[in-house]
């Protein structure tokens, strides 16, 4: 069941009214069964694996709560993150380890004939075990008390709104709002809407109309020349944020009306100037995850500069595999991670060089200029992304640089007639408004400038917004990206 089907159209007002009609403190009795309904419904079977990373960490937690010694806690957290993270392992990277180790030995003149056939991936077993482990780690350190109604624990886990792509919540965040005794809150039930219809507009408008562009090149990418390839480059960028960001606004909103705020997962992250600002604004939620429970306990930033250098490319490469049992998705990880150490060995110099031009670091040309180059580079690492072999991202790559051919009205022609023109003006034109309101956002005028205008202007707004879905929306592309995840 998605967000954008008549399916959920009838699932969610009815979870809505019931949720309204029943005290805040047994919400949560409400919305188990509406999380397994809205799990059950995209595959019964793989309802048991959600099942079993319920129990498994549920139960493993209490035996930490209720271990005698330390040795005996830390033995508790390792089995339990064993077995939570064995289905993942098995469903999204058998085939990958398989196949690249049978690569590796015939490399050597060994020759297996391993083989195994690509298993159906459950959705969001990437984002539900991510949660379990981070719950088991939370109860190790003693930063939260073990939840002991496994009922409540495993709404936790399926709380039906962000169970498929996130936000990747924190039991301290969600557990205590299912029987915090609170008042209706109107204003954050009317949030919650206007987020949905954001997010809406994200995915249907900007990020499926952007598909149009964006699989026909990829899927061919030999039959397009440097400048289709940079323009479906360009629209992948935004695509991918539209869609993801649409999901988690809709998540985040459908959540706030049903009375429980997740975390923020995005803050306009192609506005940052940095590559580590970009990774402080895009999927914060994977960001913090793996900054807590992964870099942290490397060692962090609290090691020698070789180590944390070593540290830095653990972390992304891990976050390339948790994207895709895929090369392309590690070196997509690696580039990350190469951008991420050469922003830190550069900041010196790049101050020196800008102090002595005499620019301000808060200039507008320097702010642009940094905000282009970051875009630049986390779209270079795009291409790998989306790219189905790194053979391709790597042809896509060198006829960006060197496939164009010369200027003239008969090559400019050839590439119009290449691109649905429609798609490209409504898709281009639409991501135009979105920079135009994250533009605003990002000045610290969102919400109270768009208060502060008159009634009119707001509604016109809304009509205009609820217009463009229903128009320009593309409803027929209804799973979103990060559901293959």
């Amino acid at each position: 069941m998605s967000f954008v089907s008549w399916q959920f159209l009838i699932f969610y007002p009815i979870v809505l009214v019931v949720c309204f009609l029943t005290p805040i403190r047994y919400r949560w009795f409400v919305l188990l069964p509406a999380s397994l309904i809205f799990f059950l419904a995209l595959n019964v079977w793989h309802g048991f694996l959600l099942g079993g990373v319920v129990v498994i960490s549920y139960c493993f937690a209490l035996l930490m709560d209720n271990a005698k010694s330390s040795k005996m806690r830390l033995s508790m957290l390792v089995m339990g993150l064993v077995l939570s993270l064995s289905m993942l392992v098995y469903y999204k990277y058998a085939v990958f380890i398989l196949n690249s180790f049978s690569s590796s030995m015939s490399i050597v003149g060994i020759e297996l004939d391993w083989t195994m056939e690509k298993l159906i991936l459950p959705l969001g077993i990437s984002f539900f075990t991510l949660q379990a482990v981070g719950y088991l780690f939370d109860v190790y350190r003693q930063h939260i008390p073990v939840e002991r109604n496994i009922a409540k624990y495993a709404v936790f886990i399926s709380f039906f709104p962000q169970l498929v792509a996130g936000p990747i919540e924190r039991a301290k965040n969600i557990l205590p709002q299912l029987v915090q005794p609170r008042e209706y809150d109107y204003d954050e039930f009317k949030s919650g809407l206007k987020l949905i219809a954001w997010g809406l507009f994200k995915k249907v408008v900007v990020a499926d109309n952007m598909a149009t562009i964006v699989d026909p090149i990829y899927s061919n990418p030999q039959d397009y020349s440097g400048p289709l390839l940079l323009i479906g480059t360009i629209a992948f960028a935004f695509q991918i944020y539209c869609d993801f960001s649409g999901y988690t606004d809709m998540a985040i909103g459908l959540a706030r009306t049903l009375g429980i705020r997740l975390m923020k997962n995005f803050e306009r992250p192609y506005f940052a100037q940095t590559i580590p600002e970009f990774w402080r604004r895009w999927h914060i939620s994977l960001s913090t995850w793996f900054r807590d429970y992964l870099y942290v306990p490397l060692g962090g930033n609290r090691s020698t500069a070789s180590r944390w250098a070593v540290n830095i490319f653990i972390v992304f490469a891990v976050s390339g595999l948790w994207h895709g049992a895929q090369w392309t998705f590690v070196i997509w990880g690696v580039l990350h991670a190469l951008y991420f150490l050469l922003t830190r060995w550069l900041a010196e110099p790049a101050t020196a060089l800008r102090e002595t031009m005499g620019l301000r670091s808060d200039s507008w040309a320097i702010v642009a200029f940094q905000v282009t180059v970051t875009f630049s580079l986390v779209t270079f690492a795009w291409i790998f992304f989306r790219a189905n072999s790194v053979d391709d991202a790597f042809y896509i790559i060198n006829n960006i640089l060197v496939g164009w051919p010369g200027f003239s009205l008969e090559a400019l022609s050839s590439i119009i007639q290449r691109l649905n023109m429609t798609y490209v003006m409504i898709s281009f034109s639409t991501a135009a408004l979105l920079i135009v309101v994250e533009y605003i956002q990002q000045k610290d005028m969102g919400a109270e400038w768009f208060q502060r205008k008159p009634a009119a202007f707001r509604w016109v707004s809304y009509y205009t917004l609820a217009g463009l879905i229903l128009v320009l929306g593309d409803f027929g592309r209804s799973k979103f990206i990060y559901f293959q995840f």
